[in-house]
């Protein structure tokens, strides 16, 4: 079975939600809700935490620790260089990058998309397509060869941005449609960058624990059937 290393790129501070990564959703920090959903993918070999040297990390270097992830710490300014140190620590040649504001951050794209890059591409995500999947449900992925190809490529101006030079330069991509279409609802996407998304995911995960359903269409499914109140939210703010 094919296996990736997924590096998490996250840092305490955030200019939109103070603290944004050990904010707690129903009882867990976003952190600890990514590494729950990744640790429900078949595909994933390894977990990788890539924080910078701020002695502010500590808190995410705790979660981690506790939680048995590898830990990196690197540049606070060159997120490609940090990101190039952690994937030293994988176990695999496919390196999967997950931004910390993805607590819905659907497992069944991660293997979808582990299975999906093969030697005919250098790089595959599940958002640059016509119908891509719900805003905060999707991810990238790429070979450990892709990685130092962007580490010579990308110049000092645009290393805050990992993968940019993948999604638009000289490489091999593919993009994976969504399973699920959302075209009536697509707008409500459920990524955590501003203080009422933090709200609204409360409302979402209240709904995940009662069900015990963390698929992605069972999210898609409920964000459909409670738009008027997801939007509410969104409108209260």
């Amino acid at each position: 079975m094919d296996k990736c290393s997924v590096i998490i790129t996250a840092r305490i501070h955030s200019s939109r939600i103070p603290n944004k990564a050990i904010q707690k959703i129903c009882g867990k920090t976003i952190l600890e809700r990514i590494i729950d959903r990744l640790r429900m993918a078949s595909s994933v070999d390894d977990i990788i935490l890539a924080t910078t040297t701020n002695p502010e990390e500590q808190e995410l270097v705790d979660i981690c620790a506790k939680n048995g992830i590898k830990i990196h710490r690197g540049s606070t300014e060159n997120v490609l260089g940090r990101f190039m140190g952690a994937m030293q620590c994988a176990n695999t040649d496919k390196i999967m990058r997950i931004t910390c504001d993805l607590p819905f951050l659907s497992y069944e794209g991660v293997d979808i998309l582990t299975y999906a890059l093969t030697k005919e591409y250098d790089y595959v995500n599940n958002c640059d397509v016509p119908d891509p999947w719900l805003d905060g449900t999707s991810t990238e992925i790429m070979w450990r060869d892709t990685v130092y190809r962007l580490n010579r490529l990308t110049p000092e101006t645009m290393r805050q941005h990992v993968s940019i030079y993948a999604r638009y330069g000289d490489f091999k991509t593919k993009s994976i449609p969504s399973l699920v279409d959302i075209s009536d609802f697509g707008y409500l996407n459920v990524l955590i960058d501003e203080p009422y998304q933090l709200k609204a995911a409360r409302f979402i995960q209240e709904w995940i624990n009662k069900s015990g359903d963390n698929s992605y269409e069972g999210l898609c499914l409920f964000i459909m059937e409670h738009k008027i109140e997801l939007e509410r939210i969104w409108c209260e703010n």
